[in-house]
């Protein structure tokens, strides 16, 4: 006679599934640097990152556009968010090995200053989703960004900002913060960011002294981590 082999006691009580969960990941700002490059070319800024991790690249120069962007690691790729006249701003999804200068090149001298904010949790593919290609301008004590609408719920929004006056730039608005400044003669530079957890339109702001002022927002998109979840059916 067969016997009949015995069955463990979680098959006879229930099943067991395990199922998997695409969610995105928490994104957070590691850290920053600035450079005040004067007339010299490239505009270099000093900064060690984690491979793998996210590097945005601001810069603004007195008259000429920035034609790329490059570091002294191996395996890094810089895309352009928007480059307008003398403004621009630029990022890597996952910055190479061994990176310690990160360099804003221009096609001849003219004053710039550069900063790079690095984070962790944004897409390694195509993370950009919205920017302007037209920086704003306007005057007085609040410059805006012309507003975007983002197509994922968990997005970081950067914003951009400069002036000529000089008079530095503080973040306003619910959420806004981690202001970096950069100021070199006349010239100031700033970024700020925030992270959102629904999609919507959004813009950025930020008070200064007074005076003409410049602006832009771009946003990106949160990295995608996997979940792991059991579900037991009785």
């Amino acid at each position: 006679m067969w016997s009949i082999p015995l069955i463990s006691l979680t098959v006879l009580l229930g099943l067991i599934l395990l199922f998997v969960v695409p969610c995105d990941a928490a994104i957070t700002r590691i850290g920053s640097a600035t450079a005040q490059c004067g007339t010299t070319n490239p505009c270099t800024v000093t900064y060690t990152p984690t491979a793998g991790n996210f590097l945005v690249v601001h810069a603004q120069s007195s008259s000429l556009a920035a034609s790329s962007v490059s570091d002294n690691g191996a395996g890094s790729s810089y895309s352009s968010a928007f480059v307008n006249g003398g403004s621009s701003s630029w990022y890597t999804a996952s910055v190479g090995t061994s990176v310690t200068a990160i360099s804003v090149n221009y096609s001849g001298s003219n004053d710039s200053v550069a900063i790079v904010v690095e984070y962790s949790g944004v897409s390694p593919s195509s993370p950009l989703d919205q920017t302007n290609a037209t920086v704003a301008t306007g005057s007085g004590t609040t410059a805006t960004a012309t507003a975007v609408t983002t197509t994922q719920a968990n997005e970081l929004l950067i914003g951009w900002f400069a002036n000529f006056i000089p008079s530095n730039f503080t973040a306003s608005g619910s959420g806004w913060g981690n202001t970096v400044n950069v100021t070199l003669s006349s010239t100031v530079l700033a970024a700020t960011d925030k992270i959102v957890s629904a999609t919507g339109t959004y813009d950025a702001t930020a008070t200064l002294g007074s005076g003409t002022w410049y602006a832009n927002i771009s946003t990106y998109k949160a990295s995608t981590a996997v979940s792991r979840n059991r579900l037991w059916a009785q």
